[in-house]
């Protein structure tokens, strides 16, 4: 695999040897530069969520807590046991889930 700065030599070398020069497609492919396109998909609005963090997150510092607008769903220690607890509950949305540092 190539890394760093050898990726960039490599896409060169493709770039200088032309669309003629014999070279397996899916090599052509992940060489290429970056495609960006933009969705039109939009995510929930957060902000509710990055409040509570921001003001009431203090009390849950290295707990993992799950949030629906400014309410706190749940909170555990580890990930998997705040994921244990969602699986269980019935609720309103998807909850941002976010591990207090």
């Amino acid at each position: 695999m190539l890394l760093g700065g050898r990726l960039m030599e490599a896409r060169d070398l493709f770039e200088a040897a032309g669309p003629s020069v014999p070279v397996d497609p899916k090599m052509r492919e992940i060489l290429a530069p970056a495609r960006v396109s933009i969705g039109k998909a939009r995510d929930a609005d957060r902000s509710s969520e990055f409040a509570w963090l921001r003001t009431q997150s203090g009390p849950y510092r290295g707990q993992w807590v799950a949030l629906i607008g400014a309410d706190l769903v749940a909170s555990a220690p580890t990930l998997r046991d705040l994921r244990d607890q969602l699986a269980v509950r019935s609720l309103p949305g998807v909850p941002l889930i976010h591990h207090i540092e």
